[in-house]
């Protein structure tokens, strides 16, 4: 990222209600803020993706994410955090956790779980205490062509419909991000 200055302007876009990209761990994102329906039924539309198959939320620390997350004790919190042994601190994972009652369809899909992620990318991480707030990410692409990698490889189509840009550089990690159940400990994604 280029200057504060960007990160305020992303932050402000998001608290419009507006759609942004932005860098992650692994690939470009796409965003919005959780709490704002209408927000989310964008990005959806924009990435044409369904809504049964649910949504991804980043936040920048264990209470930005802990009012959408249910029943889970202080040693799955630890896990989650990337406290405990049993988290891979060099591999990204998202983490599928009991999903709290009042956490809407838009976000979660057709379970009752939600897939969550304490985000390490400074950026992403920067974003979220910027909007003192979780965020929802998710690829920066249409539904089933690849993800974007860099902010140059977003496509015209998807530009066209975004909000705002925040450029910067997408973390280390080449793959996808690991995905866990943090109750049954089932890798989902390795």
């Amino acid at each position: 990222m280029d200057s504060s200055s960007e990160l305020i302007a992303a932050a402000a876009t998001l608290n419009r209600g507006g759609i942004i990209a932005y860098p992650t761990e692994t690939v470009y994102g796409l965003g919005c803020l959780p709490n704002n329906t209408d927000a989310i039924k964008q990005l959806l539309a924009i990435k044409q993706r369904p809504v049964e198959k649910g949504l991804i939320l980043i936040g920048a620390n264990p209470q930005q994410l802990s009012p959408y997350v249910s029943d889970l004790d202080d040693h799955l919190w630890q896990k989650l955090s990337g406290l405990k042994n049993g988290n891979t601190p060099h591999r990204t994972t998202t983490w599928i956790v009991p999903a709290a009652k009042s956490v809407s369809r838009w976000i979660r899909g057709n379970r009752d779980t939600l897939a969550v992620r304490i985000t390490k990318h400074t950026d992403a991480h920067a974003l979220c205490l910027a909007c003192n707030s979780a965020l929802i990410s998710t690829s920066a692409n249409e539904s089933g062509l690849p993800p974007a990698q860099s902010h140059t490889d977003l496509s015209p189509a998807l530009l066209s419909q975004l909000d705002y840009i925040l450029r910067g550089e997408c973390g280390n990690d080449s793959v996808p991000s690991r995905i866990e159940d943090i109750i049954s400990g089932e890798i989902i994604r390795a």
